[in-house]
């Protein structure tokens, strides 16, 4: 019985040390997920496989961004082209151009990081890229809040909180920047950032805020549900597009939050950062795209995106209906 107690005891004592380990070894005051999930994230092999996959991933990402491009040139030129004449409509399409280029430019910031040659600040290189790579989602969260704007008859308390809501992610994006740092690593010649775990503030932020205004979108559009009963295709396409937005806004942004939650090393703190704002760079573009090409056709389909009306020149194109800028056309919805 004595030997059984004492069996026993020594049982909780080896359960206990090795407790005190893993909390002593715990980062943030987090226990080390890493070491439960039985890999040391930290491992030199295991990170230089994840830089191998995240330089891939960029190479990948800026192929496929590169034809999203060629896709869209023409309206991009025709919208350029337009003289605006309300400040709503010039503020959405410099949105929309600046979701639509931003992600190149962060692709090629990256590129010249990870290729640095010895002696690069890479403070500033690494500050240049939440600069730029943070653009394309804090204009996809602009977007949003103009149309929500839009679809509240601009409602002056609709513009200040959404003011408000994009000041706190904006303030974020400062606190990002403030914290931002970067050193140079001989074993892969270029930059490599750090300090990565802060960056959880402003992605969890932009979750947030990006949640909060597609849920006003679609109070909006509840309370015009007469122009869905009478078929307003209007009605019906902004409800799709918002359906369409917070699934890919939580599918981008999830994987990004839980892993700097996380927190398992600095290189799968940004593994899904680009396919982030790439992913809402591209879903912001596509339907300011279908939304202005709609008024052109009652056709309405996927293909629409980057559909281009058969305009006899292009000063007809740049005066035409399907550029003229959604608040215009949200007023037929009015109930």
């Amino acid at each position: 019985m004595i030997a059984r107690r004492l069996g026993v005891s020594t049982g909780f004592y080896c359960v206990y040390k090795r407790a005190t380990k893993l909390r002593d070894s715990s980062v943030d005051g987090l226990t080390k997920i890493p070491l439960i999930m039985g890999t040391d994230w930290n491992d030199p092999s295991v990170l230089a496989t994840e830089y191998s996959i995240l330089i891939k991933m960029q190479y990948t990402l800026c192929g496929l961004y590169i034809w999203e491009l060629l896709l869209g040139l023409r309206f991009d030129w025709l919208l350029l082209k337009r003289q605006d004449q309300r400040p709503w409509s010039t503020l959405a399409k410099w949105l929309y151009l600046a979701c639509r280029y931003a992600p190149m430019m962060t692709l090629t910031t990256i590129f010249v990081g990870f290729q640095a040659p010895a002696g690069t600040n890479c403070k500033v290189w690494v500050i240049c890229l939440y600069i730029i790579g943070s653009l394309a989602i804090e204009c996809s969260s602009a977007l949003i809040a103009i149309r929500v704007f839009a679809l509240w008859n601009r409602s002056s308390f609709t513009m200040a909180l959404s003011a408000i809501a994009l000041a706190v992610q904006a303030s974020s994006w400062i606190y990002q920047l403030i914290k931002a740092d970067a050193i140079y690593q001989a074993s892969t010649s270029g930059c490599a950032p750090t300090e990565t775990r802060t960056n959880r503030v402003y992605i969890t932020v932009t979750f947030l805020i990006d949640l909060g205004l597609l849920c006003a979108m679609f109070v909006g559009l509840a309370r015009r549900r007469n122009a869905h009963a009478s078929g307003s295709n209007m009605w019906r396409i902004l409800w799709h597009q918002g359906l369409i937005w917070l699934t890919l806004a939580t599918l981008a942004e999830v994987p990004t939050v839980t892993f700097l939650w996380l927190n398992l090393n600095q290189i799968m703190n940004l593994m899904f950062f680009s396919p982030e704002w790439m992913i809402l760079a591209i879903a912001a573009a596509r339907m300011y795209r279908v939304l202005m090409s709609h008024f052109a056709t009652s056709a309405y389909g996927p293909r629409r995106a980057y559909d281009t009306p058969p305009y006899r020149d292009a000063y007809e194109a740049s005066q035409n209906i399907p550029l003229r800028p959604l608040h215009t056309q949200v007023r037929g919805l009015k109930s």
